[in-house]
C-alpha cells in the first residue's frame, strides 16, 4: 500500500507542475472522489475555492457547482468521459475526466479532469465527425451496392487496372454512346458489357448479345435485322423478327465485331446513325433505339483494317482495353472465391482452397484468361473428394507439386535426394567454389564437397571441384 501511495504522490507532483503550464481547468481527485488539487483556471471557471480541497465531489454537486460530476462518472465506470458543462456564468465548457490506474493491481489511484472554454473547435470537430460518419456510412452503402452489381455481372476489380476501368465505365455508362471493349479471348469483355448495361439508364430494358464469328453474313443479317419473304404457295408475307426489334430501347452486345462483313457493317452503321433499319428483303422502315456495345480481340489500331472507317470512328469514341488475367493477378482470389461459390452451389459441395494453392494460381500465366480459370475451378470442384484444393490437386502446368509428376508410391529418400541434387548443383553453378557453396547452403565445406562430388559423379562430370 505504501508503494501505491508513493506512485500516487509522484503522479500528483507531475500533474501539479503541469497545472502552471496548461492554463486549463484541471482538477484532481483520489480514487474515491475526494478532491486533492484544484487548478486556478478550474477555480475561476466554476467559482470554487481552495476550501473545497479534501471534500467529496458529491458536496460540489449538492451545492450546484456542476451536475453531474464527470469525475464521479469516470471513477464509477472506470473509463474516460467527455461532455459539455456550463461554467459559473452559463458558458459552455468542454470537460474530460480520465481515471488513472495502478498497472500492477488495477486499483484506481486518482482521476484527472480538464475543462476548457475553447469549445467551439471541439463542437466543430464533433459536428464534422458526425458529417464524416454519415458520409462514410453512405459511401459504404453505395460501395456495397456497387460490389453487388459488379459481382452479378461477373466483374472482379481488386487490381489497379480493373479499378481504373470500373471508374471509367461508371462515368460513361449513362452516356448514350457506343462503347468498344478490346481484349483477349476469355478476358471478361462480355461481362464488362453487361455491367455497363446494368449501370446505364437502360438497365430495366432488354439486353442481348450476338457473336459475329458464329454466323455467315446472311445468317448474321437475319439475326440482327430479321427477314421478310412471301410464301410462294399462299402469297402470305412471312416475317421473322431480329434482335434489333426485340431489343428496342435496350442494349445490344456485338461480339467479335471484326468478323462482321463489310456489307453488313454498312447496314449496321445505318441503324446507328438513323435509329431505324429494314428487314432483309423488306421495304418497311422499323424504328429501333438501341445502345450498342461492341467487343473485339484486336487492338483499336488493328481493328481499323477490318471496319468501314465511319463505323470504326463511331465505335472508338469510348474504347476500353480489357487487361489479360496475367496482368491483373490481384483479381485472381476474387474470381476463385466467386467460382467456388458458384460451383459449390451447383454441385452441392463445400470445397475451399488453401493459401499455397491460391498463390500458385496467382503465379500462373493464364493464356486462357478468366475462362481458363473458371473451367479449372469447375473441374476441381466437380471431381474433388477432399474438402480443400491443395497444391497437388492443381494441374502439372501450374503446380510443381502436382500428383501427375509423381508415382502413386513415393520413395521419400529418393524424392529428397532428387531435390537435394538439383539444389546443390544449381548452387554450385552460381557459387563456383565449395567454400562459397557451403556458406550459401549453411553447411560445412566438407559436407559440401562430399555431396557435390557424389552428384557430379552421378552425372559423369569429370571436371575437378573448385575448392
Amino acid at each position: 500500500m505504501d508503494n501505491e501511495k508513493n506512485v500516487e504522490n509522484k503522479i500528483l507532483a507531475i500533474v501539479e507542475n503541469m497545472l502552471e503550464v496548461l492554463q486549463g481547468g484541471i482538477s484532481i481527485t483520489d480514487g474515491e472522489g475526494y478532491i486533492l488539487k484544484l487548478g486556478k483556471s478550474c477555480q475561476e471557471m466554476y467559482g470554487i475555492t481552495q476550501d473545497y480541497i479534501g471534500k467529496h465531489l458529491s458536496v460540489l454537486e449538492e451545492e450546484g457547482f456542476f451536475r453531474p460530476s464527470l469525475t464521479r462518472i469516470a471513477l464509477k465506470e472506470r473509463r474516460k468521459v467527455t461532455m459539455t458543462q456550463p461554467d459559473k456564468n452559463g458558458n459552455p465548457l468542454l470537460v474530460t475526466s480520465v481515471p488513472i490506474f495502478n498497472p500492477d493491481t488495477d486499483r484506481l489511484l486518482c482521476a484527472i479532469s480538464y475543462a476548457s472554454w475553447d469549445i467551439n473547435n471541439g463542437l466543430a470537430l464533433q459536428e464534422r465527425y458526425s458529417q464524416l460518419l454519415t458520409e462514410m456510412t453512405r459511401s459504404n452503402m453505395e460501395l456495397a451496392v456497387l460490389k453487388k452489381r459488379m459481382l452479378s455481372a461477373g466483374i472482379v476489380a481488386c487490381s489497379p487496372q480493373m479499378k481504373r476501368i470500373v471508374e471509367f465505365v461508371e462515368k460513361v455508362a449513362n452516356v448514350d454512346v457506343e462503347v468498344l471493349i478490346c481484349g483477349e479471348t476469355g478476358s471478361g469483355k462480355s461481362n464488362l458489357a453487361k455491367y455497363i448495361h446494368q449501370r446505364s439508364n437502360r438497365k430495366n430494358r432488354p439486353f442481348g448479345q450476338l457473336r459475329c464469328s458464329a454466323f455467315s453474313q446472311n445468317a448474321l443479317e437475319n439475326e440482327l435485322f430479321g427477314s421478310s419473304r412471301v410464301c410462294t404457295r399462299t402469297d402470305e408475307e412471312i416475317i421473322k423478327n431480329g434482335l434489333c426489334e426485340s431489343l428496342n430501347t435496350g442494349t445490344l452486345l456485338i461480339e467479335d465485331i471484326e468478323s462482321m462483313e463489310r456489307e453488313t457493317q454498312s447496314k449496321f452503321l445505318y441503324l446507328l446513325k438513323n435509329k431505324h433499319y429494314y428487314r432483309k428483303d423488306g421495304t418497311e422502315s422499323i424504328a429501333a433505339d438501341i445502345r450498342v456495345i461492341a467487343t473485339t480481340r484486336k487492338k483499336p489500331r488493328e481493328l481499323a483494317a477490318f471496319l468501314e472507317p465511319n463505323l470504326y470512328y463511331r465505335l472508338t469514341v469510348v474504347p476500353v482495353d480489357m487487361p489479360s488475367l496475367v496482368n491483373r493477378k490481384e483479381d485472381i482470389p476474387g474470381f476463385v472465391e466467386r467460382f467456388l461459390k458458384q460451383f459449390n452451389e451447383k454441385y452441392q459441395k463445400s470445397i475451399s482452397i488453401t493459401p499455397a494453392a491460391l498463390e500458385l494460381l496467382q503465379m500462373y500465366s493464364w493464356p486462357g484468361n478468366v475462362t481458363e480459370l473458371k473451367c479449372l475451378i469447375q473441374q476441381l470442384t466437380l471431381i474433388m473428394e477432399e474438402d480443400a484444393i491443395r497444391t497437388y490437386h492443381l494441374p502439372d502446368n501450374i503446380s510443381q507439386f502436382s500428383a501427375a509428376k509423381y508415382a502413386p508410391a513415393v520413395d521419400l529418400r529418393k524424392y529428397l535426394e532428387y531435390h537435394e541434387e538439383r539444389l546443390i548443383l544449381q548452387a554450385y553453378d552460381k557459387c563456383k567454389t565449395t567454400v562459397k557453396l557451403a556458406k550459401y547452403l549453411g553447411i560445412s565445406q566438407a559436407t559440401a564437397v562430399r555431396k557435390l562430388q557424389k552428384y557430379l559423379d552421378r552425372r559423369g562430370n569429370d571436371n575437378p571441384i573448385q575448392k
